[in-house]
C-alpha cells in the first residue's frame, strides 16, 4: 500500500486509506459477489491498478514522464480511456501536474465509462506528467 496507493496530500496513509474505505471501500462492498471484505477491497483495487497500466498507456501515446515538459491535457485523457476501453478522468492540481486519474469500476470490477456526474477533465490545457511522483501504476521504467 506504501509503495501503490500512498497519500499525497495528508500527513498519514493511515487516514487516507480510511478515507478510501469509508468512502469507496463500504460501497463496493454493499451487495457484492466480488469484494466481501476491507482486505478483498484493497487487494483488488490493488490487481485493477496492475491491469489498468496507465503509465503503459501514457508511454505507448508518447506521453512521458517529465518534470519540465507539457502535454496536452485532452491527449493524457485519451491515452488513458483509448487504452482502457471506456472513459477515464484527470484532474491536475493547482500547478498544473497531473494529479489523479479516475477509472470508473463497476462492483463486478469491470471498467466503465465515468458517468457525466464525473468530470472528465478538470485540468488546464497543458500540463505536466511529473516525473518527480510516479503514481499511476502499470510497467514503468523509473526506479
Amino acid at each position: 500500500m506504501n509503495k501503490f496507493w500512498p497519500s499525497y496530500s495528508s500527513s498519514g496513509s493511515t487516514s487516507f486509506w480510511n478515507h478510501e474505505w469509508s468512502k469507496h471501500g463500504t460501497c463496493a462492498t454493499y451487495n457484492s459477489t466480488y469484494i466481501t471484505s476491507q482486505k478483498d477491497f484493497f487487494a483488488d483495487a490493488l490487481a485493477l491498478r496492475s491491469k489498468v497500466g496507465v503509465t503503459t498507456a501514457l508511454q505507448s501515446a508518447g506521453i512521458v514522464p517529465s518534470d519540465t515538459l507539457k502535454h496536452k491535457s485532452d491527449d493524457i485523457q485519451y491515452a488513458i480511456s483509448k487504452a482502457l476501453g471506456a472513459q477515464a478522468a484527470i484532474s491536475c492540481d493547482q500547478d498544473g501536474n497531473l494529479e489523479t486519474v479516475t477509472v470508473c469500476v463497476r462492483a463486478s470490477l469491470t471498467v466503465f465509462d465515468c458517468p457525466s456526474s464525473v468530470t472528465l477533465n478538470s485540468c488546464p490545457t497543458s500540463v505536466v506528467y511529473p516525473s518527480s511522483n510516479q503514481r499511476f501504476g502499470g510497467n514503468t521504467t523509473s526506479a
